[in-house]
């Protein structure tokens, strides 16, 4: 019975990625059909800028073996310093490996196909810890992740693309800790919502407000049955 009610869980959850994946790469077809050669947008959007900070943190750790916090030629004789640069150095440090690997345009593609995904299955998981069916989350998720203002995203802005994925998955946090039982589980969601918060921040800086907006918002509206009974009994 027990293994049953697990294959049954490893499938209502498993199916919405297998379906997410193949409609990430129709809705972002041709690119996803030519990762290493094509990209999202015209000569002038940024996709362009994005794919230069990945190139130039992967070159600058892994052939100039300097830190590419600070870029020489850019601004000079001062320079550049790119810890305040639009796109925070995290992402591109994480993903500097991979760009070493597979090239600046392969994993800037990849990483577009990577945050719809991620933006979908947060959508969807918000929807399941709200009571709803599968399908009801699956194609909630599907219209967050292409809906009109992130197919912008998709054409060059992919530090917004990194931060927005995450603010469903802060969401869903906020759901599961006012649901929790305990007050170490309550603590262990909230923990959830800053790691996705901070991972939001990481990709775009403008997101230290829209996050908090979000988590302020979503927070005292959702909370606000549970606030006002305390404040009674206060």
């Amino acid at each position: 019975m027990r293994l049953n009610m697990t294959r049954e869980k490893a499938f209502a959850y498993g199916l919405p990625l297998a379906i997410f994946v193949p409609v990430t790469v129709f809705m972002l077809r041709p690119v996803s059909y030519h990762l290493t050669t094509h990209i999202l947008g015209r000569p002038f959007e940024d996709a362009f800028e994005s794919i230069w900070y990945l190139h130039w943190y992967q070159h600058a750790l892994f052939h100039l073996h300097q830190s590419p916090l600070i870029q020489p030629d850019i601004f000079y004789p001062e320079g550049w310093n790119l810890g305040f640069a639009v796109m925070p150095p995290f992402y591109p440090f994480l993903l500097a490996p991979f760009t070493y690997l597979l090239g600046a345009v392969t994993v800037y593609n990849i990483s577009l196909l990577f945050t719809a995904v991620f933006a979908a299955y947060g959508v969807f998981l918000v929807c399941k810890a709200v009571g709803s069916n599968t399908g009801g989350g699956i194609l909630a998720g599907i219209a967050f992740a292409f809906y009109p203002q992130r197919q912008i995203y998709y054409f060059g802005h992919l530090n917004l693309l990194f931060a927005s994925m995450w603010m469903p998955w802060m969401v869903y946090g906020l759901i599961r800790a006012r649901n929790a039982d305990t007050s170490r589980q309550q603590l262990k969601w909230m923990c959830f919502v800053g790691l996705y918060y901070g991972l939001g921040i990481a990709g775009a800086w403008q997101f230290l407000f829209l996050g908090l907006g979000l988590l302020f918002t979503f927070g005292l509206v959702y909370f606000w049955p549970v606030m006002r009974r305390n404040l009674r009994g206060w």
